[in-house]
C-alpha cells in the first residue's frame, strides 16, 4: 500500500484522530498508522490503499488540510533523487 502524509490543521489537536477515524469508517477506507500521533505535530504518516481512497477522506474532513503521497526519504538529496528516479511508474 502507498504511504501518505496527512497534514492536519493547527487547531482542535485532540480531535484530529477522532475525525480521521470517523471519516475512515464513513468512507470505508482502511488506514494503517505508520507513525505515532502527536498533538504537537501536524503530520501523520499512514498507509492507504490508493490515492483515490485518500481523496475520499479529505472531501469531508475539516481538520485535514492535505493528504500527500510519500515517495521516500534518504539522508542526502542525491540518494533521495535516485530513489525517486527508480519509481518510474509515478513519474509518468
Amino acid at each position: 500500500m502507498p504511504l501518505f502524509i496527512i497534514y492536519f490543521a493547527h487547531y482542535h489537536e485532540d480531535f484530529r484522530l477522532a475525525e480521521l477515524e470517523a471519516l475512515s469508517k464513513l468512507e470505508n477506507v482502511k488506514i494503517t498508522y505508520k507513525s505515532a500521533y502527536s498533538a504537537t505535530s501536524p503530520f501523520l504518516l499512514v498507509d492507504i490503499a490508493s490515492a483515490q481512497l485518500a481523496a475520499k477522506l479529505i472531501q469531508r474532513g475539516i481538520l485535514i488540510r492535505q493528504i500527500i503521497e510519500y515517495w521516500g526519504s534518504q539522508p542526502t538529496y542525491p540518494e533521495l533523487f535516485d530513489e525517486i528516479k527508480q519509481q518510474t511508474d509515478r513519474l509518468a
